[in-house]
């Protein structure tokens, strides 16, 4: 008895991701497996020079990284203290009225 199968309008039978080689994981006893153990690991290809261009990890110098530490830490406390300073607001708010 074969399964009806569903036949869709946009389906132009491409496959997205190949998921044949996955195999199913041990449901109690995990199997914990190198990669050089695999038999389709390969080591992958050195990293080309310009191959993350939005990198610019090796252009800011220690004053300059510390700057940007220092902002992005002043700016989360920032919006933490905001929250912080609404949250007491409201909770005033709602003893003045219930009370």
């Amino acid at each position: 008895m074969r399964r009806n199968e569903r036949i869709y309008e946009d389906d132009d039978g491409r496959t997205v991701a190949d998921m044949s080689g996955i195999e199913p994981q041990p449901m109690l006893i995990p199997r914990i497996h190198k990669r050089r153990d695999r038999a389709d690991f390969r080591e992958p290809d050195a990293p080309e020079a310009n191959d993350r261009p939005w990198d610019t990890s090796g252009e800011l110098n220690r004053e300059e990284r510390n700057a940007a530490i220092g902002g992005a830490l002043k700016a989360g406390l920032l919006i933490g203290f905001t929250f912080l300073i609404a949250g007491a607001v409201a909770i005033l708010a709602m003893q003045v009225l219930w009370a």
